[in-house]
């Protein structure tokens, strides 16, 4: 069985799949959650009352981005993108914000984001 393995991140426009940002990354963290409630009804009983979604949100840290990729990020807050992470893994989502740091004495920044996923479907 084959297995893809990439180096960078790449995040894709969902509009036009040839432009993309290959990116250096510094971590990313994945945090799978289920959309419940825990309700308590008479005598204290309480339940779990689940919802189909399953939201996802990945976090991640660029290290030192270059103006250039900075600012390409920062034109697609808000853009539906496709990303594909280190281990191959791809989803649909967006950002809504970057939490910028400058680094001093050079022209790059530490750069991260919270992509969260949609629902998309691919269809040719």
């Amino acid at each position: 069985m084959a297995s893809v393995t990439f180096v960078e991140l790449y995040l894709h426009d969902a509009a036009d799949l040839t432009d993309y940002l290959a990116l250096p990354v510094n971590g990313i963290s994945d945090s799978p959650t289920q959309d419940l409630d825990v309700r308590t009804y008479a005598g204290g009983r309480r339940r779990v009352v689940r919802r189909p979604s399953l939201p996802r949100q990945v976090s991640v840290d660029f290290a030192a981005l270059t103006t250039a990729n900075r600012e390409a990020l920062q034109a697609w807050i808000g853009t539906l993108l496709l990303l594909r992470d280190l281990r191959g893994r791809k989803f649909y989502g967006v950002y809504d914000a970057l939490n910028v740091s400058e680094i001093k004495g050079m022209e790059r920044a530490a750069v991260s984001l919270a992509f969260t996923e949609v629902t998309f479907t691919e269809e040719v």
